[in-house]
């Protein structure tokens, strides 16, 4: 994926894929050590783009709930409650 990013930046800015990661690669302090990563930043405003530099590990201690599924059911619709009413729309009269 960041080889794919590297190539279509350098496409972009018609320069080499190397000269793109040179120009982009960061380092950032994350809670489990510092990562590399892809970082642009604008200076108009604060703005900062990552790409990459999440670590990727399992919380063994996390707590799994599962929750039962929602049973939906579906409504009859007017045509049923019309046919099951056993009256006549018109004349009003019950059949039996």
């Amino acid at each position: 994926m960041e080889t794919s990013l590297l190539k279509t930046l350098s496409g972009k800015h018609r320069s080499t894929v190397t000269k793109m990661a040179r120009c982009h690669k960061a380092m950032i302090e994350t809670p489990v050590g510092p990562r590399t990563c892809l970082q642009v930043t604008v200076y108009r405003k604060p703005l900062v783009a990552r790409f990459g530099g999440i670590p990727l590990r399992g919380q063994y201690t996390a707590v799994l709930t599962d929750q039962r599924p929602i049973m939906a059911s579906a409504k009859r619709n007017e045509l049923i409650h019309r046919l099951l009413a056993n009256c006549c729309e018109i004349c009003q009269t019950r059949r039996t």
